[in-house]
């Protein structure tokens, strides 16, 4: 505080000094001096009589304890004053902080200090959970200022058992009724069997049973009784046949149990005879066959007879010949002999007439076969048309469309369209959109644009468009005044609400030329960065200055930046495209690195240093791919490339294959670690790669889909400090 008094005092001394030297010499313009003041920023003074102070900025917060200072400029000699801030009241949290005795509200300012702090005031006790068996209940206590919570828990209460005995094979017991997963019995006991009694008698063909009850719960227990030995058979006789013996079967009454016995021999076969007569394919026999079993056999054998030919005689027609036919009355065995040439076609003639659709002809059928041939053929006739006419328009064609009278055949012809009655409208420009001459049809729909002028220049007032209303820049970020104090530096957000960010090419009179490292590091916000046109100063872009920006799409860099530093735009996870303009001379290492849903570079021509190809970021001189993304393809041109630098894949997770040309000579470390999607890499020459550090070759001869698998996969490990090279390149 004393430090800022003396810099007031002292601030104020000079501009006094100053005042009056400015009134002795009479001359505002004759004469100029340049110092410094106390601070760091340059103090320019010149014999103005009154100095035209600005709104100022705060150069320190003030706090609870320590004062603030703010810093004023004047607009017309740029010199300097500074004012104390009065320290600001303690703050502290709305929200109760409590421990298990008290309470308090924490304070939100720099002195780390304590209000209302007191004891709890207990309420009322509330049971909220009743205790079981399995579970202690508890009671919960409210303190009715800070609403802090304790709780005291309750005894366990003792397992309940049913008054019935449930019973098993050898013991009973009394279930638990509680409802504990850990103990379900009581009063576990052996059973006290009684004398027993028979339940089910036995019998010569089933066991009997013997029951026993328990004297305490009445569970029964059953025994088998053995089954008796004696049978009460009664005899059945099955007389014998020709195909089977005779005997008696003998079955008990009581359990259906059987035997057999009394066996007799077969009986002779009843053979009854069948004559079969000769013929003139087979022998005559005589059948002999058992009327009972059906049991047969055959003899008396006598030779065949001749055959029995019976003559048929079957006329020509106009389309087979006649024959004789000889086929015999008891085999069907048949010859054809005594053959007639065949009769000419009988053809009735009819004559078609000719159609729209059809020549005319005379049609020859044969009344007997319905053989057929046409001659004496005649041309169509022409269609007979009825015409159907739609006028055109300015929008639409005409058309005259035929249908034959006589078919229904149809065919058409356009009509040309109608002249547009066109009327023209003069759009003017604005600072928004460009301006435009429209033609539109009175009649139809017709449009056309031309004679399009360019979006006149914004029109700011107070730092807004009043045509738009679009902001000039955005303002309240944090700037610092360069070493040689030739220009400023933007070092950070400030107390700039701007989600899109408009960069100035002037502050406080000099030129912004410089985003410093990690300026906007973290921000979530920025969605957009667009540099002012119309300023002649280069920007360059510190290291990681837009680093983890995970909103940013849009960094417009019109004729702007001259360098990009390293890691400036990593993990800007939603920048979709990078241009880069001529004046570009510098792109950091990893200054893209993470961004994965890049989908394109896009280099101006004329840029000397870098050219896009393949959707790949190339520095020129060493012919590097320093930067790809999801789309890349590799170029596979010697001139263009032969190497890919370290990280130029990285965390590039939409990836999903990539080819290695023979071109490609080397491949820096981690250049596709992070691939997460890279499934595929195939190598032209597959089987020529090393991995520094190791001996022979790394990824083998092979070319088959599980090579190239294998390959991603070895590409996509993260190996410290190990890069990919030919076996004749030098890394």
């Amino acid at each position: 505080m004393k430090r800022i008094r003396v810099t007031i005092a002292l601030a104020l001394f000079i501009g006094a000094m100053l005042l009056l030297a400015s009134c002795n010499i009479g001359d505002f313009g004759s004469a100029a001096t340049t110092t410094k003041s106390t601070t760091t920023a340059p103090v320019t003074t010149t014999t103005c009589a009154v100095h035209t102070w600005d709104d100022g900025f705060t150069t320190k917060a003030a706090s609870c304890s320590e004062e603030g200072i703010r810093r004023y400029v004047c607009a017309v000699c740029y010199a300097i004053k500074e004012e104390a801030l009065p320290l600001v009241e303690h703050t502290y949290e709305k929200a109760w902080t409590s421990d298990e005795d008290r309470h308090w509200h924490a304070a939100t300012c720099s002195c780390r200090g304590t209000a209302d702090e007191a004891e709890h005031e207990w309420d009322e006790e509330v049971e909220t959970k009743p205790s079981t068996c399995l579970e202690r209940g508890k009671k919960t206590y409210t303190c009715s200022v800070c609403s802090y919570k304790k709780v005291e828990w309750l005894p366990l209460l003792p397992h309940t058992y049913s008054d019935e005995w449930t019973a098993g094979s050898s013991s009973h017991w009394h279930e638990a009724i509680c409802g504990c997963p850990f103990v379900d019995r009581a009063d576990i006991t052996e059973h006290t069997w009684d004398e027993g009694r028979v339940t089910t008698p036995a019998t010569c063909g089933d066991y009997g049973v013997m029951t026993y009850t328990c004297t305490v719960c009445s569970f029964p227990r059953t025994e088998l009784i053995r089954p008796t030995e004696e049978h009460t058979y009664i005899g059945t006789v099955t007389g014998p046949t020709c195909t089977a013996g005779g005997y008696t079967t003998y079955t008990c009454s009581v359990c259906e149990k059987t035997y057999k016995d009394n066996y007799t021999y077969k009986t002779a076969h009843p053979y009854e005879a069948v004559v079969t007569d000769p013929t003139c394919v087979a022998k005559g026999y005589t059948t002999h066959t058992c009327t009972v079993c059906g049991d047969s056999y055959k003899d008396t054998y006598t030779d065949t007879v001749d055959h029995d030919y019976k003559a048929t005689v079957t006329a020509p027609t106009c389309t087979t010949y006649g024959y004789t036919l000889h086929r015999c009355t008891m085999c069907f065995d048949s010859y054809k002999n005594t053959y007639v040439d065949m009769l000419p076609h009988t053809y009735v003639s009819t004559v078609k007439a000719p159609t729209c659709t059809a020549k005319g002809y005379t049609f020859h059928e044969c009344s007997e076969c319905g053989d057929s041939y046409k001659d004496a053929y005649t041309d169509m006739l022409p269609h007979d048309y009825l015409s159907e006419r739609t006028e055109p328009t300015c929008s639409e064609y005409g058309i005259i469309r035929y249908t034959c009278r006589d078919c229904g055949a149809k065919a058409s012809e356009t009509i040309i369209k109608l002249p547009h009655t066109e009327k023209t409208t003069v759009i003017p420009p604005t600072c928004t959109e460009r301006g435009y001459t429209l033609h539109t049809c009175t009649v139809c729909d017709y449009e056309k644009k031309d004679s399009v002028t360019e979006c006149l220049p914004h029109s700011y007032v107070d730092l807004f468009c009043t045509g738009c209303g679009k902001k000039e820049y955005s303002f309240d970020l944090d700037y610092t005044l360069s070493d040689d104090e030739s220009y400023y530096i933007i070092s950070g957000i400030g107390t700039c609400e701007d989600t899109e960010l408009i960069i100035p090419h002037t502050h406080r009179g000099l030129p912004v030329r410089e985003i410093a490292a990690s300026a906007f590091v973290n921000n979530t916000d920025i969605v957009s960065v667009e540099f002012l046109q119309g300023g002649e100063h280069l920007c360059a872009i510190g290291q990681s200055a837009f680093s983890n920006c995970s909103k940013l799409a849009d960094f417009d860099m019109y004729g702007c930046v001259s360098s990009i530093g390293a890691f400036a735009f990593e993990n800007c996870s939603k920048l979709t495209s990078v241009e880069l303009r001529d004046q570009v001379s510098f792109v950091g290492e990893q200054a893209f690195v993470g961004c994965s849903a890049l989908e394109y570079f896009y280099v101006y021509q004329d840029n000397p240093n870098y050219r896009d190809d393949g959707s790949c970021l190339i520095e020129t001189a060493t012919k590097t791919v320093i930067a790809g993304c999801k789309n890349s393809v590799i170029p596979t041109d010697v001139n263009i490339v032969t190497r890919i630098a370290s990280y130029a894949f990285y965390g590039c997770t939409e990836l999903s294959t990539i080819k290695i040309p023979l071109n490609i000579e080397y491949i820096g470390n981690y250049a596709f670690a992070g691939c997460t999607s890279l499934t595929s890499v195939e190598f032209a020459d597959y089987g020529g790669w090393y991995v520094n550090r190791t001996v022979g070759i790394y990824l083998g001869g092979t070319t088959s889909i599980a090579g190239a698998e294998h390959a991603a996969k070895m590409l996509t490990k993260y190996y410290e400090n190990y890069y990919w090279y030919k076996k004749d390149v030098s890394a």
